[in-house]
């Protein structure tokens, strides 16, 4: 889901308002939620809680952190990550650097935050940069999207499994291609008469024939249906924002940047 401020936000910003992204545990799961001074099950803003920070993290007072959990993982070796549920914002105001317990206050809650929830920076804004060329040929496939949708279009933001190991930058470009014929296409789990049509030329009645059957796919060019832009880079993965699309890209789609576009 997207959302901008006009007065205060530039345009091209991006906001992932209820749904995330990690790929390093270590980078991005920074505590948990373990108590909270209030007498009731179900946290939300306004309500303080005990953050246990973990040993390898260090926070400071006024400091803010998302409060999220884990939805799946997708991806498997070097690629992967988890889609996370953000739950809501603390604000840090007090610390013990002994115990590295921190008392912290929600700010803002998107959900019911309960304890064991986990804290970290996990990234919500994102500004669109300005396209850039790419250095190499490069194929990746999707990982997952912010939303669990099979079909992705213009404006959503979707996870790839190349990162800046692959010499992959903000703004860069992949291109979602196919060949062969779209219709045919079609037919795989079609009903038995479908790629059938009627003989018009034929004064018999009812008389059907088979279409022809389509070009070898090597065949025939690759077709540009759409165009993804890359707005944040880790690892061996990248967020990108599909920018431009004629049709639905699916889960499937092969995407691949071209040395010098």
């Amino acid at each position: 889901k997207f959302s901008a401020q006009r007065s205060t936000v530039p345009p091209g910003t991006i906001f992932l308002r209820d749904v995330g992204w990690i790929d390093d545990k270590k980078d991005d799961d920074w505590g948990e939620i373990q108590g909270s001074p209030d007498d009731q099950m179900l946290l939300a803003e306004n309500d303080d809680v005990y953050v246990q920070i973990s040993d390898d993290h260090e926070v400071a007072v006024g400091q803010l952190l998302t409060i999220w959990k884990p939805l799946r993982r997708v991806g498997s070796g070097d690629a992967k990550g988890m889609l996370v549920s953000i739950r809501g914002t603390a604000k840090i105001e007090r610390v013990n650097p002994k115990t590295r317990m921190v008392r912290a206050k929600i700010i803002e809650s998107l959900d019911v935050i309960e304890r064991g929830a986990k804290v970290g920076p996990v990234g919500r804004r994102f500004d669109v940069v300005a396209p850039v060329t790419s250095e190499v040929d490069l194929e990746a496939k999707i990982l997952a999207s912010v939303y669990p949708y099979q079909l992705y279009g213009q404006h959503q933001v979707v996870f790839i499994d190349k990162g800046e190991k692959e010499k992959v930058k903000p703004g860069m470009r992949f291109f979602a291609i196919r060949r062969g014929d779209g219709w045919q296409k079609t037919l795989k789990n079609a009903a038995v008469y479908t790629d059938k049509r009627s003989v018009v030329q034929d004064d018999r009645p009812a008389e059907i024939e088979s279409t022809p059957k389509p070009a070898d796919d090597d065949k025939l060019p690759d077709e540009t249906y759409a165009e993804l832009r890359v707005i944040r880079v880790r690892e061996h993965t990248s967020m990108v924002l599909v920018t431009a699309s004629t049709t639905e890209i699916e889960r499937s789609a092969r995407l691949i940047s071209r040395k010098g576009f």
